[in-house]
């Protein structure tokens, strides 16, 4: 059967493995709290609109929001500890408008 997630939590844990939610087009939001790590492919083709990078995240991996169709707006929390995006993280993300850094 399909599984209907919409809304996830992630939080507390190092890095979120590769393509685990691929292709889950129900989901719509994700919120991260205290996670270092996006993996590869790990949201591809799924279906989220809007997408907040907390100040924790370190690395995003290759492809990780790779065909994200709906997806439109991307903000970087304030103070970020970012040191590296991949390559074609937000490739085939047509409909993305703004992506901001420090608004929150």
């Amino acid at each position: 059967g399909t599984i209907n997630i919409k809304k996830i939590v992630i939080q507390n844990t190092e890095n979120i493995g590769n393509v685990c939610f691929y292709g889950m087009k129900e989901l719509k939001e994700i919120e991260f709290r205290n996670v270092k790590e996006i993996g590869e492919g790990s949201f591809s083709k799924s279906g989220i609109e809007t997408l907040l990078i907390p100040s924790s995240i370190e690395r995003i991996k290759k492809n990780a929001f790779e065909g994200c169709e709906e997806l439109r707006n991307v903000e970087f929390e304030e103070r970020s500890q970012l040191q590296e995006i991949e390559e074609e993280v937000f490739k085939g993300c047509n409909k993305i408008q703004e992506e901001n850094q420090g608004r929150r």
